[in-house]
């Protein structure tokens, strides 16, 4: 029911992605065929493609006089998120000095984002920044669960990374990061026991533990490695 102001004008929008099919022209999806082994690959062909958009920012439509309430909802939901000043919160001078001089492993970009994640393709972290956070402890576990991942390239300690989400083998790395970042928060004293976070966490693994005693063994092997690396070059 909401048309465009008169007088606005459309800004073009490039979306890019890659089609990858095999020799029968079975499609499946980019992160699918980064999960493949190199092997599986060769049976695929990918072919890079954009697509163009001529698109208008709501507000340049009368969709706030149509729909109050529903622009109400939207700008709640995109509003940036004010960041706090963060000198009150807990500071780990180790890791500060690291994020200060850049002195990790690979990049480590703190910015003003909704989520923490590394991305191997590029070997660097993205991290929110350290006053969107509730708390300082929040802040630093949740950057050393993701330089865990960052230890687990192939240069480095050489474990699985390009898992599908939801996979056995995606799930092994979650829980190898997060114990790896529970152990080294103890260690630099950023937590003095385990936090509810991390508890509720590892409470979805008992089963599967129970089920097959000798993976948790697989596990803190990996989690020995990844924490040793980080408590080595912070420290």
């Amino acid at each position: 029911g909401a048309c465009i102001l008169k007088g606005e004008k459309a800004f073009p929008v490039m979306y890019w992605n890659f089609s990858v099919k095999d020799k029968n022209g079975h499609k499946i999806t980019f992160d699918d065929y980064k999960a493949l082994d190199k092997e599986q690959q060769q049976a695929y062909t990918v072919i890079p493609y954009t697509k163009s958009y001529m698109v208008f920012n709501a507000d340049q439509t009368n969709f706030a006089m149509v729909h109050p309430e529903k622009w109400e909802e939207m700008q709640k939901r995109f509003n940036v998120q004010t960041v706090k000043d963060d000198k009150d919160m807990l500071s780990c001078p180790e890791l500060d000095m690291m994020l200060l001089h850049n002195t990790w492993l690979c990049p480590i970009s703190s910015e003003p984002i909704d989520r923490a994640f590394y991305r191997p393709a590029e070997d660097k972290i993205y991290i929110p920044l350290k006053g969107m956070f509730h708390t300082g402890e929040g802040f630093y576990s949740t950057m050393l669960h993701e330089m865990a991942h960052s230890t687990g390239i192939e240069s480095r300690l050489n474990r699985e990374l390009k898992n599908k989400f939801g996979s056995p083998k995606y799930a092994k790395e979650e829980l190898v990061a997060e114990l790896t970042s529970a152990v080294v928060c103890q260690s630099l004293g950023i937590v003095s026991g385990i936090q509810k976070g991390n508890a509720q966490y590892l409470k979805n693994w008992l089963e599967a533990i129970s089920e097959e005693p000798k993976f948790i063994y697989s596990v803190l092997a990996d989690v020995g490695k990844a924490s040793t690396m980080i408590l080595n070059e912070t420290g």
